[in-house]
């Protein structure tokens, strides 16, 4: 290995006061109980048909120009940022509607004694 002119190796010293960050685990589920293994399939259902609905919402307000957004947002400096935003705030909106609509929805099915194993969380 070849050192850099002008530069000394320093002897090695104290350990550093502070710990030194270690990398951090890849996560893996395989300490995670079958329960939470449901709620987390239950969220992760949901979440993603928000998002589906959000995106065909998203679309549909483009193709047929709703408020002539489609034009405006083309006729910008940057269409993709108006359209990556207006994307996101439907995400964010329909994802976390349809998530919550399903979780308070979750509780009335087991009032009304649901018989749908893919709705109950254990």
């Amino acid at each position: 290995m070849r050192r850099a002119a002008g530069l000394r190796q320093s002897a090695p010293g104290p350990a550093p006061p502070w710990p030194l960050r270690q990398r951090a685990a890849q996560p893996s589920l395989a300490g995670v109980t079958p329960q939470e293994k449901s709620a987390l399939r239950f969220v992760a259902r949901h979440l993603a048909m928000g998002l589906g609905a959000g995106a065909l919402f998203g679309l549909a307000i483009l193709a047929s120009d709703l408020a002539g957004l489609r034009s405006l947002a083309f006729s910008s400096e940057t269409p993709w940022l108006v359209v990556a935003l207006l994307f996101f705030g439907l995400f964010i909106t329909f994802g976390s509607v349809s998530l919550a609509a399903n979780l308070m929805l979750l509780a009335r099915g087991e009032q009304e004694g649901s018989t749908r194993d893919d709705d109950r969380v254990d």
